[in-house]
């Protein structure tokens, strides 16, 4: 049977979770939505694209393919890399917690 303070303890670890998976994602959706636009503007009107150096001629073709197939693609593979960002950190911090209350608690 738990006590009182491993209750406590879970509870609090749970809401620390909570605002892990909402701060990450936060941090990595935003920088991500902003990348995107600049990076659609840039296909249409010309000019390099910030991370990739792809030097793109800016016509509606160029944005077009951009927008409908490039983007969605990495799009994609960012939020895969955040996801993965989240999992790594989330398990550093469960396992913070574990020793934490194996350790200090005990």
């Amino acid at each position: 049977m738990s006590s009182y303070s491993d209750v406590a303890f879970d509870r609090i670890v749970d809401r620390m979770a909570d605002v892990l998976g909402y701060g990450m994602g936060v941090l990595t959706a935003g920088p991500t939505v902003v990348w995107s636009l600049v990076a659609t503007y840039m296909a249409f009107a010309g000019g390099t694209v910030p991370l990739l150096g792809w030097e793109l001629t800016g016509d509606v073709g160029t944005g077009m393919l951009w927008l409908f197939i490039i983007d969605p693609i990495l799009v994609f593979v960012a939020f895969v890399l955040s996801m993965i960002l989240t999992g790594i950190v989330g398990g550093l911090m469960g396992l913070g917690a574990m020793l934490y209350k194996r350790v200090i608690l005990k």
